[in-house]
């Protein structure tokens, strides 16, 4: 999945007081786009050393020695670069960017470390301007010391089989048109408040299917930044009838899938096509 960059590790731990080095690498954003240059293996964000007068920077992350920083000034940019949309670093396929993996998972990382700055500077309980922590990363208020972390809602993605069958439905709101086997997606949705995932997995796929779920267990996990989102793979069976009951606001189509009839691409972005992938090649 798009967290899997081996050999190189992530290291998420807040260095606030960190001086950029020549090679680490800067993030420079226009609304949901991100200034790229072309380097020896395709597009890369491009090294501290290479930006005149940077202005003020953040500190991120790192990967493996490379710290990541975001720009919050109006930088002087160097010719021959590009902005892309976040979009960008999760193409696939033959419209894929030759784009190191692990440079597409700091990319899409970091969109979501930049979207909570820009949507939470004041608070929300008193409307004060808030206050980066120089200890972790926080945000809080000194007129009334409220706190606030990094959003993080977990959600689920639910593989729910029949013998040979997979339950694979389409959003209401796709624009795909061809088989489920091909283009459908799994059973997902957040958890509620007070909640356990296996509580979770068998509302959500009640209220999109009317079907019922047993021996729930968990599969694996990945961080969707894109949508400030903790995943949790899910697989379970099917429990009594195999009747489906289309949740029409939401779905457009649900059907039970024959696993020879699935024609995945094989990339190992997400956790909803790996999990498909799994099932039919017989692994889940």
């Amino acid at each position: 999945m798009i967290q899997d960059i081996a050999p190189h590790t992530f290291h998420i731990a807040y260095r606030p007081d960190r001086t950029p080095k020549p090679s680490d690498r800067l993030i420079v954003c226009r609304g949901d786009t991100f200034f790229l240059i072309e380097g020896a293996q395709g597009p890369t964000f491009p090294r501290f050393d290479a930006i005149q007068d940077p202005g003020p920077v953040r500190w991120l992350f790192a990967i493996d020695e490379t710290g990541f920083f975001l720009c919050e000034g109006e930088p002087t940019l160097p010719p021959g670069g590009f902005f892309r949309p976040v979009s960008f670093f999760r193409q696939t396929g033959a419209i894929a960017p030759a784009m190191a993996k692990w440079q597409r998972f700091a990319g899409v990382t970091a969109w979501q470390i930049v979207r909570w700055y820009r949507d939470t500077r004041f608070c929300s309980r008193c409307g004060g301007k808030l206050t980066h922590s120089k200890k972790e990363r926080m945000l809080f208020c000194k007129a009334c010391g409220q706190t606030v972390y990094p959003r993080i809602s977990p959600a689920l993605i639910i593989a729910v089989y029949d013998g040979e069958r997979l339950l694979m439905s389409r959003y209401r709101h796709s624009r795909d048109t061809g088989p489920l086997g091909e283009t459908g997606v799994l059973p997902a949705g957040y958890m509620e408040v007070g909640e356990t995932p296996e509580q979770a997995a068998a509302r959500e796929v009640w209220e999109e299917t009317g079907v019922h779920i047993k021996n729930v267990r968990y599969y694996k996990s990945q961080p969707w930044a894109l949508t400030d989102t903790l995943l949790l793979g899910i697989v379970a069976e099917l429990d009594g009838s195999d009747k489906i009951t289309l949740q029409e606001d939401e779905l457009s189509a649900a059907e039970w899938v024959h696993r020879q009839e699935i024609v995945r691409e094989t990339n190992d972005f997400s956790l909803t096509n790996d999990m498909i992938c799994a099932f039919a090649s017989g692994r889940l």
